[in-house]
């Protein structure tokens, strides 16, 4: 009874459907609670799984075990392949066991780490706490295409690794780090200085602002606390022995610097460019691997073999 249960395919059709329906209840628990299941996707499943001990997570348990009876009968429907000599179906069997224990290694091993920002023409270290490990990267140059909407596309950078190698990294296009693959998301920036040109009397001064450090003009300390998103206007702290003051500066407007009076000509910012990464260590891919070429493999020879055997007919 036991073995005829093991060997029933269409029981374990029905095992496969019912762990496609609990797959769906499952995407809904997360759509509708977004917040008890935040960052399952960073850590291994069965660590998630133990540090959030949760009623709603009852789907997940119920799908391992079904799993965990279709990896039971493969190795069963193995074993009897094996006596019949059947290599070829003995082969996908072995294939579809290898998948299943590709996924237990994922569980137990896989993780992410989002959002981390290379700066470019700047060495970077990306701390792999996991596995006590550092990754130093260097973004060599980041490339990207401006859209009539203003949004950056075909983001694309070349990184250099401690090696001297170069790889090129996109959208949709990670690479491989030392075991750990690097997924492009998204650019960004940092404001580094702004450039502010001030005329006085015809004569041209240009100043160099960073954020938060206070730069001596004319006797009086100037602090960067703020910009405007289109970079036009500037909020600048003005301070000396005496007195303090904020001012806003815009182009085209006059600013008073210790009884001086300054015309802003320009200012122009100056912007560190950086791209966000995630990276992620999945030691299951090459098992997958195998896994789809063994079963692709004995398919297509059973294929072959069942055409010959129609054409001789």
């Amino acid at each position: 009874m036991f073995k005829k249960l093991l060997l029933d395919l269409r029981k374990t059709i029905y095992l496969l459907f019912a762990i496609c329906t609990f797959s769906v209840i499952g995407s809904l628990i997360i759509h509708f609670n977004p917040e008890g299941y935040f960052k399952i996707h960073i850590y291994p499943l069965f660590q998630w799984l133990i540090e959030h001990p949760r009623l709603d997570t009852f789907w997940i348990y119920i799908i391992i075990s079904l799993f965990l009876y279709i990896a039971f009968a493969t190795i069963f429907c193995l074993i009897n392949d094996y006596k019949r000599r059947d290599i070829l179906v003995a082969l996908m069997h072995f294939s579809v066991l290898l998948f299943l224990v590709a996924h237990i290694v994922s569980a137990l091993f896989t993780f992410r780490i989002n959002d981390q920002i290379l700066l470019e023409n700047t060495d970077s270290k990306i701390l792999i706490k996991e596995h006590q490990k550092v990754l130093n990267i260097r973004v060599k140059k980041i490339i990207y295409e401006i859209s009539q909407f203003g949004i950056p596309v075909n983001i694309k950078a070349q990184i250099e690794l401690p090696n001297g190698s170069l790889k090129e990294i996109m959208i949709n296009h990670p690479i491989t780090v030392d075991r750990y693959h690097l997924i492009l998301k998204d650019l960004t920036g940092f404001l580094s200085e702004i450039e502010v040109s001030v005329i006085e009397n015809k004569e041209s001064r240009r100043l160099l602002l960073k954020p938060n450090l206070p730069v001596k003009f004319n006797d009086v300390f100037l602090t960067l606390l703020d910009i405007s998103e289109d970079f036009s206007t500037i909020k600048l702290k003005l301070e000396d022995n005496k007195n303090s003051s904020i001012e806003l500066i815009k182009t085209g407007n006059h600013i008073i610097i210790n009884n001086k009076q300054f015309l802003v000509q320009n200012i122009t910012p100056k912007l560190n460019t950086a791209i966000i990464v995630d990276v992620v260590y999945d030691p299951s891919l090459f098992l997958i691997l195998i896994s789809s070429s063994l079963f692709s493999m004995a398919l297509v020879i059973q294929f072959v073999i069942k055409f010959k055997k129609m054409l001789h007919k």
